[in-house]
């Protein structure tokens, strides 16, 4: 059998959010360490990385941080190194990330953390690696069908008509790969979201390469998302 290879890369997971959409579950427990199954979620993440061969984690947290850090501590349990990054003030998706300093210059992952996924990171850092990216940002597939007939018209004249559509489009996956020149145009100790260094990048012309991933990925932002969860954790985990 062959041994894991280890990988030095530094993987974040954002734990700071408040939940408010999973309230009242989140009333007395952080959003990351909702049960899945037996386990917190943000185990499931964590224990997917592991299996890839990833050991260093910094998990950013806020918002009943304390429980994160006491059931985790400094990851010993799973063979890991854990450091937190405790956010005093909320600073978005990606103000944290500005507190970090990169080892040996090497890409980081970075996750959010009420998202849980089978990708392969071994494919998603290859592929960024061979486009020379500065930032690669994980896509995933969407389809919306519209409940009802839609029209197309022109005017008052209808110039089409069509039963139920669907809609497809690439949503973000919460899911990034960044160099450390992305990250250092993240203002220091502020404020300020992934979205917003995606914009600032795409205006200085820095190359962002998207991973349309086709693994499995769900969003467990809501009551929907974390019923759906439970229903496949056995199988997919």
């Amino acid at each position: 059998m062959n041994k894991l290879k280890k990988k030095d890369n530094l993987v974040v997971i954002m734990a700071g959010g408040l939940g408010k959409r999973l309230k009242p579950l989140t009333d007395n427990c952080s959003k990351s360490m909702l049960k899945i199954g037996d386990k917190p979620m943000l185990e499931i993440i964590l224990n997917n990385f592991i299996k890839q061969g990833f050991y260093n984690f910094y998990i950013s947290i806020n918002y009943k941080g304390e429980q994160i850090k006491n059931y985790f501590k400094d990851g010993a349990k799973w063979g890991i190194n854990i450091n937190y990054i405790h956010e005093k003030k909320m600073m978005g998706t990606a103000g944290s990330l500005s507190l970090i300093s990169l080892k040996d210059d090497l890409p980081l992952i970075v996750i959010n953390g009420d998202v849980l996924t089978t990708l392969s990171y071994d494919k998603l850092m290859d592929f960024h690696k061979k486009n020379c990216a500065k930032m690669t940002v994980v896509g995933k597939s969407y389809c919306v069908k519209i409940p009802y007939g839609v029209m197309k018209k022109e005017g008052l004249r209808l110039l089409d008509f069509e039963e139920k559509p669907v809609h497809k489009a690439l949503i973000n996956a919460g899911i990034y790969v960044l160099e450390a020149e992305a990250i250092n145009n993240i203002p220091k100790n502020s404020y300020y979201n992934l979205n917003e260094l995606i914009k600032k990048m795409l205006f200085n012309g820095d190359f962002i390469a998207v991973y349309e991933m086709d693994d499995y990925w769900i969003d467990i932002g809501t009551k929907g998302g974390l019923y759906q969860a439970k229903k496949d954790v056995y199988e997919v985990f």
